[in-house]
């Protein structure tokens, strides 16, 4: 009797525990609040992405970037409780000062050690005299495609497609290693892209980001890879990366209401089976893309704009498909290559406003193709 009494109290008791255990309340949502300048609960965003878990709330501090570091977010939320990050209208970007020095009477910057800091570049090769891309033909007198973004008082720099000089504010060695104001330019309000990504996501889901800035990165400002879905991103701007501004890879299912991608080597280029709605976007003066697709991506868009991008402004791959709805694309200005470009249209000869390979899809309305180079504004 003493030992069945005794069976059935533990029994009763790891019932007891279990059903505890498998009904207890969820964690209370937090606000997880960051400022660079301290008097917050984080000074830096990789700590308050370690520190959420599904509910959160990471809020930045209006005014307090800056923010010159990664944004990575390793927990997926949950469908009724997705991770929220909220940039505050802040910047987050890999971009870092460059300081010159009178060199011949000018100012300058050697620029090769600062290259030789980068782990890796995409479509860059590392050789003894430093990065080269891995198209340039052999034999070529131009200057060599720099593999970074040279910002200037926030404004991309860019490579004549002939010589490969730069069009603006400074020249470049012929080797491309060292960096001279032309007269009357000042050498303050210069920088330089330096990390892989300004936001990464892999294999997460149920994450919301929104009101933030992704820029100077070496490959995509917003990245997206592996598998996940439930992701949205609101009112957001990516610019001066040297690949895409925003581009989903391999399962990402995401969303982007509202947002502008500018000054990148494309704007916004998905790939593999990534599926994506885009509604509320301005796409424009990127150096080779403007909106694209590869392999079987998807998207939907509505109410898009796309302008002045240097070689084309929608392009579709041969298996992919988009639904258009208020789609309007503005012819650009130009005929010829402009200026270099290093990713998916370096090889390209010039420029074609949309670039519709056979087997691609567009279904819904057709783009709406205006002869005048940009919106009204």
């Amino acid at each position: 009797m003493f030992r069945f009494s005794l069976h059935r109290a533990t029994l009763g008791l790891v019932i007891s525990l279990f059903f505890s255990a498998t009904h207890a309340p969820a964690a209370e949502p937090r606000t997880l609040r960051v400022d660079a300048r301290g008097g917050a609960d984080y000074r830096t965003l990789a700590e308050a992405a370690r520190a959420a878990r599904p509910g959160d709330t990471i809020a930045v501090a209006p005014g307090s970037g800056p923010y010159r570091e990664e944004l990575f977010i390793p927990l997926s939320g949950t469908p009724e409780a997705p991770i929220i990050f909220d940039g505050g209208g802040e910047t987050i970007t890999g971009l870092e000062p460059i300081t010159f020095s009178e060199q011949d009477g000018a100012q300058s910057s050697d620029l090769k050690p600062l290259f030789e800091r980068f782990r890796s570049v995409q479509q860059f090769h590392r050789e003894p005299a430093g990065w080269v891309n891995d198209n340039v033909p052999p034999g070529s007198t131009a200057i060599p495609p720099l593999p970074t973004v040279l910002v200037y008082r926030g404004e991309r720099l860019r490579q004549d497609a002939a010589t490969g000089q730069l069009t603006r504010y400074a020249t470049l060695s012929p080797d491309g290693s060292r960096l001279t104001l032309l007269p009357g330019t000042s050498a303050a309000g210069w920088e330089l892209a330096s990390r892989p990504f300004a936001v990464r996501i892999s294999d997460t889901s149920h994450q919301i980001y929104r009101n933030l800035k992704a820029s100077g990165s070496l490959n995509d400002g917003i990245n997206a890879h592996g598998t996940g879905e439930g992701l949205v991103f609101e009112h957001i701007e990516a610019f001066h990366n040297l690949d895409e501004g925003f581009s989903s890879h391999d399962h990402i299912v995401s969303e982007i209401r509202g947002g502008r991608f500018w000054e990148n080597d494309n704007g916004v280029v998905n790939a593999t089976s990534s599926s994506t709605r885009i509604s509320d976007v301005d796409i424009f003066s990127n150096l080779g893309i403007g909106f694209g697709l590869l392999g079987d991506a998807s998207a939907q868009l509505d109410h898009v704009r796309i302008w002045e991008n240097g070689i084309s402004q929608f392009s579709l791959e041969s298996r992919s498909r988009v639904e258009c709805h208020d789609v309007t694309i503005y012819q650009p200005g130009w005929t010829t290559r402009q200026w270099i470009s290093t990713q998916e249209t370096r090889l390209r000869p010039g420029p074609v406003t949309l670039a519709l390979n056979p087997g691609s899809v567009i279904s819904g309305d057709q783009p709406m193709v205006l002869p005048a180079a940009s919106p009204t504004r």
